[in-house]
């Protein structure tokens, strides 16, 4: 199977020797786990992917000349093959054409659902397009990884905000379980995750027991049949007397629990004593709001139903604030109950005192009423001159402007004068720089210069981001970034650079400069970290 290294049990299903990658030579291999790609007498694959990491694969149109394929992976990354037979056209596409069902038929039998985070990568990078340029820039030229370009601040915000959005709890959710009954007297429940979720938050004691049985002393399939089969899963749906409880049942305990956790959430809330009438009965009259004969019998049968009622809406309504209960410990944070003078009190009428600010103290109370006056100085030369020599000044300030001719012609050179014209003529203002003039740059110039401000900015803030280091992963990652800097200083930026006209490469001083800072940093790192292992 050629020269390369093959995983252990990996077959070879097609080789074509005629396929070419980024105007080079090689070998295409398909295999049983992955599409590979190689040079002529290579020892390493040049590109490898794996089946579950393709998305999909386009194929050149029929119009063109060269005959291509195009895999598109998860991330948003691509590679084209290109079938150079040299022998027919027709050669070509029938190869082609073999490469792609036959790649069609593996992808179908390695398809992998693509998880809810690479999901929601994907969105994001498909609605910003300038970030998509980024991650191909950093990720698809294997100067950053995609670990590392994720915990950008912005993406991670997004991520986390999608990820906090948590799903509310439905009031029906139990009576929306419906079982499945085959023909051997037998219920089957089909959980989900979202049911789960369900269940523990609106039962914590039923996750506290989860917690301590599985998978310890329980396998989670065992569990979930027990809890199904007892009566406190019952109670809820059928009422007291549908189920039996069971001697040996784990989960007796949990409707105990229910009833303490509730009674101190309610003993533990705020209360208002104004609005509540059962704190005054003096002042009621009798019979006002109750009855003075309850019925013994109804109020015991209904009693139990309408206390599981009001747990379950308890706990719902806690989960769904994102404050979820533990189980028989829960103690939610109690609020001070309103006083009479809270109540009656408008902030409104209250009397405030004016803030005190600081007094105003006058040196020179003289300077402050006239303001500002001439030096000494000058008072005092002007206080000397006469009359006489005053209107003297006077009259021969007024004959020498007045008499003023000014010679144009000599006031700037021929050469200077004509430079200054043709930097007009140009767009460009006298004594700008040809470099800082953009209006004269082309508008694909332009966007190069701003993904390579973006890509630059997003190493930087990786690099620096890891001062003070206090840790080895923080090291760790100076070094890859300290890598980083120079291979993008090294590759994308320096080809930049070049492509410029020699006015205009001035442009990227800026970006030098944030680079040579960063660098410059990284050495003086890295000649403490040399020193400390030297001692």
């Amino acid at each position: 199977m050629g020269s390369v290294d093959w995983d252990a049990g990996e077959e070879l299903l097609l080789e074509n020797p005629r396929v070419r990658h980024k105007k080079k030579d090689g070998v295409l291999y398909l295999t049983n786990k992955r599409v590979a790609w190689t040079e002529y007498a290579a020892s390493e694959f040049r590109v490898s992917h794996f089946y579950p990491a393709i998305r999909v694969q386009k194929i050149s149109p029929e119009t063109t000349a060269k005959i291509q394929m195009q895999v598109v992976l998860h991330d948003g990354t691509s590679c084209t093959f290109h079938f150079a037979n040299d022998a027919t056209t027709t050669a070509a596409k029938s190869e082609r054409d073999g490469v792609k069902d036959l790649l069609t038929q593996m992808l179908a039998q390695n398809r992998a659902v693509p998880s809810k985070e690479l999901e929601e990568k994907n969105r994001i990078l498909q609605s910003n397009p300038a970030l998509h340029r980024l991650y191909k820039d950093l990720v698809g030229s294997k100067i950053m990884s995609p670990e590392e370009f994720w915990e950008s601040r912005l993406m991670q915000d997004s991520v986390d905000q999608a990820a906090q959005q948590s799903a509310g709890v439905s009031s029906a959710f139990l009576a929306n379980l419906q079982p499945q009954i085959d023909g051997c007297n037998s219920v089957r429940y089909n959980l989900n995750a979202d049911t789960i979720a369900a269940i523990f938050k609106t039962y914590p004691a039923v996750k506290k027991k989860f917690q301590d049985f599985v998978p310890d002393k329980l396998s989670e399939k065992q569990f979930w049949t027990q809890f199904f089969q007892s009566q406190y899963f019952h109670r809820d749906r059928l009422g007291a007397g549908s189920a039996t409880k069971g001697k040996n049942d784990m989960f007796s305990e949990c409707a105990k629990q229910d009833e303490a956790t509730q009674l101190k959430m309610c003993l533990q809330s705020s209360q208002n004593p104004l609005l509540d009438l059962t704190k005054h009965p003096a002042h009621i009259d009798e019979g006002y709001g109750f009855s003075t004969a309850p019925n013994a019998k109804g109020a015991s049968s209904l009693q139990p139903m309408v206390r599981r009622f009001n747990h379950q809406s308890l706990m719902i309504l806690n989960s769904s604030s994102g404050a979820e209960a533990s189980s028989a410990g829960a103690e939610p944070t109690a609020k001070r109950a309103p006083t009479l003078r809270d109540t009656v009190l408008l902030p409104d009428l209250v009397r405030t005192e004016a803030p005190k600010l600081p007094s105003l103290q006058i040196r020179d109370l003289e300077r402050f009423a006239e303001g500002p006056t001439m030096a000494p100085q000058i008072v005092q030369t002007t206080a000397d001159a006469t009359s006489t020599e005053l209107s003297q000044a006077d009259t021969g300030f007024r004959h020498t402007v007045a008499s003023l001719a000014p010679n144009l012609c000599q006031a700037c050179q021929g050469g200077r004068m004509e430079e200054i014209f043709a930097q007009l003529s140009s767009g460009q203002w006298p004594g700008e720089s040809a470099g800082s003039n953009s209006m004269a740059l082309s508008e694909s110039c332009k966007d190069e210069l701003h993904s390579h401000y973006l890509a630059i900015g997003e190493l930087l803030r990786h690099f620096w981001s890891c001062f003070p280091v206090r840790t080895k992963q923080l090291e760790d990652k100076i070094v890859r970034m300290g890598t980083c800097l120079q291979a993008y200083r090294g590759n994308q930026l320096a080809i930049f650079q070049q492509a410029l006209p020699h006015e205009d490469r001035e442009l990227t001083s800026h970006l030098n400069a944030m680079l040579d800072a960063a660098l410059e940093k990284y050495r003086v790192w890295q000649a403490r970290q040399s020193t400390k292992r030297k001692t």
